[in-house]
C-alpha cells in the first residue's frame, strides 16, 4: 500500500528541522510520526482501531494512498 505525503519530504518532514539539528532525539518525525506509529500497532499488535484510524487518515488530504490488499486482508 504506498502513501505518500504530498508535499513531504524526508528532508523537511522525517528529519529535524534545520534550527532543531542540536537536538535530534526532539524531534517527532515529523507529519510521518501518526501514521508511523498508528502502521506499526495494527501489524505488529493486531490491533484494528488503529488500522480503521491509519485508513481514515490516509483516506484525506495531504494524503494520496493506493490500496492493493489481497482478498483476506482488509484496513
Amino acid at each position: 500500500m504506498p502513501a505518500e505525503l504530498q508535499g513531504g519530504t524526508h528532508n523537511d518532514d522525517a528529519w529535524a528541522p534545520e534550527e532543531d539539528g542540536d537536538n535530534p532525539q526532539d524531534y517527532n518525525f515529523g507529519r510521518y510520526q501518526r501514521v508511523t506509529e498508528l502502521w506499526w500497532q495494527f501489524h505488529l499488535y493486531d490491533d484494528v482501531r488503529s488500522g480503521r484510524a491509519l485508513k481514515r487518515l490516509l483516506d484525506r488530504d495531504p494524503w494520496y494512498t493506493q490500496y492493493a490488499f489481497t482478498d483476506d486482508f482488509e484496513l
